[in-house]
């Protein structure tokens, strides 16, 4: 899936609308949306807004994932036009919405359970809806791939959110660990030290940071963590771990079986592969197609790094550069100080000649403004901000000015380019 072409220099704000404000409402959200807007915010990122269930909710509060309606607001956040008009104050302020819409589950008293056939929800024996995994405010929901496959899926994708739906892959998870074994396991780096256990999924997942090797289980099991169980001591440490994180994570990893997959090497495994391919895998995708996705994601993951490596070659050529500069601008200070001298000492006799009173000429000479210099500055400035457009130019010089005599000059040579 190709991220929207905006959203991949976007600046994202993930809205708690509870904490964004004293009062909590959308209303008195919208009024900050200016303030985002000057912080450089591109979307907002709203975390779900709508009504709560009460059957088993959790604490006084519950839960912004037990929902009753998914288009109906909460009333503690305000009402529909509360809604339509924070929408249009971030648009008309050139920001997008984004809504947390995750249908996988509904609050037990949902009106869906009400209103819409019983089929809409998985239900045990007895008739009740199924919980998921541990999540007893939740009833969860019986998705059209269960009850018609993939085209009937494509096709409600399609009529409920207007969306063309070309391709589906469906992948049985045991399929993947069979093909990262297959594949000789995936050396990896761990982020983070890892430990989440779930006695209802039989989840286990506990490794350390760093680089590993692992294998076709251990891949499932550290592509699927998202956070450290609450007992643990590490799970405050570990907040800065992110869907964002988790995602790149992902991808790192399916970018690395792609590459094996596609390898001189693997060659010899083409039998295997398509045999578990034939097993664990449903697609509408041409053996052609999956080919070409395979190869344009491996390109793309090659891009992104030489232009990483671009990037650090450029601040290594800066800094190598604020060296050289700072060893000219040090020379000239030199020079300037001899000249200032020269100059000095040419006025003393003068004064000498006049007044008859000697100075001494080891006196310490203070660097004058030389307009050369000053030309210096602007020129290495220049060459910064024509060369090196994606960094500030302050992380390129600050260099030279935290050792220079002329740092004023330097300043105002740079206040002159921006």
């Amino acid at each position: 899936m190709m991220n929207a072409v905006w959203s991949r220099n976007a600046v994202l704000y993930e809205m708690n609308l509870r904490q964004t404000t004293s009062e909590g409402t959308l209303a008195a959200a919208a009024e900050r949306l200016g303030f985002l807007r000057d912080l450089g915010i591109d979307a907002v990122w709203l975390m779900p807004h709508y009504p709560i269930g009460k059957v088993g909710r959790k604490g006084s509060l519950g839960s912004y994932y037990s929902i009753r309606d998914y288009r109906a607001v909460n009333p503690e956040f305000g009402t529909m036009a509360d809604f339509d008009a924070f929408v249009r104050r971030a648009h008309a302020l050139g920001m997008k919405v984004l809504i947390d819409w995750v249908a996988n589950h509904t609050s037990r008293d949902a009106r869906w359970l009400a209103e819409c056939p019983s089929d809409w929800y998985e239900r045990d024996a007895s008739g009740r809806p199924v919980v998921p995994d541990g999540w007893d405010d939740t009833a969860k929901l019986n998705y059209a791939y269960h009850n018609g496959g993939a085209d009937v899926l494509m096709d409600e994708i399609q009529q409920t959110f207007g969306v063309p739906v070309d391709y589906y892959i469906h992948v049985d998870l045991k399929g993947f660990i069979a093909l990262v074994d297959e594949l000789g396991g995936v050396d990896i780096e761990i982020p983070l030290d890892m430990n989440y256990d779930d006695p209802v999924q039989g989840l286990h997942i506990h490794f350390s940071a760093g680089y590993q090797h692992l294998d076709g289980q251990e891949t499932m099991e550290a592509v699927r963590y998202r956070h450290d169980n609450k007992s643990s001591p590490n799970y405050k440490a570990n907040q800065w771990y992110t869907d964002v994180q988790r995602g790149e994570f992902q991808r790192e990893v399916l970018i690395t079986l792609a590459k094996k997959v596609i390898s001189w090497n693997s060659l010899t495994k083409v039998t295997s592969f398509l045999d578990i391919f034939n097993s664990y895998v449903e697609t509408n995708l041409s053996l052609t197609d999956m080919a070409y996705f395979a190869e344009q994601a491996a390109e793309e993951h090659d891009r992104r790094n030489q232009i990483e490596a671009c990037h650090e070659a450029v601040l290594r050529a800066g800094a190598a550069l604020a060296d050289e500069v700072r060893t000219c601008v040090a020379n000239l200070s030199e020079r300037a100080c001899q000249i200032s001298k020269v100059k000095h000492l040419d006025w003393s006799f003068r004064r000498a000649e006049r007044t008859g009173e000697h100075e001494n000429e080891d006196d310490q000479c203070q660097p004058c403004a030389d307009t050369d210099l000053f030309l210096v500055f602007r020129l290495f400035l220049f060459v910064c901000h024509e060369f090196i457009p994606p960094y500030p130019l302050s992380a390129v010089y600050s260099a030279v000015l935290a050792k220079s005599s002329f740092s004023v000059y330097a300043a105002h040579a740079a206040s002159t380019l921006r």
